[in-house]
Formats: C-alpha cells, structure tokens, sequence
C-alpha cells in the first residue's frame, strides 16, 4: 500500500509543495512543485525531486541524501515553522526530515574547507565506486 503527505514549506523563491510517498518497503518517491509550470525555479525544483526519488529506488540511504540537500543556501532566506530555510534543496531535505520524523537539529554540519577557502559538503559514507554509476543503470 502506498502513502503519501504533502508538506507546504515556506522558501525565500515562495510556497514550496513537497509530496514524500513510500511503501511497506521505505521512502521511493519526492514530488516538488513550486510556482507556475514552465519557470526556471519550477524546471530546477522538479529536476531535484526527479533525483531524489531515482537515489530512494537505487538505495541511497535516506539519511545520505538529507546530509547532500540540507544546508545548500541561496541569497534567498525564508523561515517555516521556526526553522530556516536557506534553499530549494534545504528546504526539499526538511520535508523529508519530517516525514520520517527526524528532529530539525538532529544532523550536526559536515562541512570542510577547500584549498580555494570555500566551505563544502562532506559526507562521512563511502560508497564504492559502482554505486553512482548503478544508479543510472550502467553497470
């Protein structure tokens, strides 16, 4: 049986709706949508959801692909429910964080410093190097 709930998250580009669906198996499915059909900002939104939900039915851990979207800022900031939101992406991991239930604070930043001085995401995982390429069906 599939599931599903729509969030509506405030984001500094307007109301963003992010619909997480899942089965008895887990989480395999992100909707986005945000303005009118046919924009950048809608194109651009609908493209991340797209992977989201190719990296859930490849077996992307949950909790891998909120530490990649989480904390992604724009110059656009807005706040939803006491948290900030800094981004699409950001805001697309929130509501992912709260369909499953994981605290807002519950994920510390893993980020380093570039040789360039430029702070980037890290992640703690490995993955083997067929995993990436698995995902989009090369083997």
């Amino acid at each position: 049986m599939i599931t599903g709930r729509t969030q509506k998250i405030l984001t500094g580009y307007g109301a963003l709706y992010v619909t997480v669906n899942e089965d008895e198996k887990g989480l395999f499915e992100v909707f986005a949508q945000i303005g009118r059909g046919g924009g950048y900002t809608a194109s651009f939104t609908e493209g991340i959801a797209r992977l989201v939900s190719l990296c859930l039915r490849s077996g992307v851990p949950v909790d891998e692909i909120i530490d990649q979207l989480e904390g992604i800022r724009s110059p656009r900031i807005a706040v939803d429910h006491g948290e900030r939101v800094y981004s699409i992406p950001d805001a697309i991991a929130k509501a992912i964080k709260r369909h499953i239930g994981m605290p807002a604070s519950s994920r510390p930043s893993r980020r380093m410093t570039s040789s360039a001085g430029r702070s980037r995401r890290t992640s703690r995982w490995r993955r083997s190097p067929a995993t990436p390429r698995s995902c989009f069906g090369k083997a």
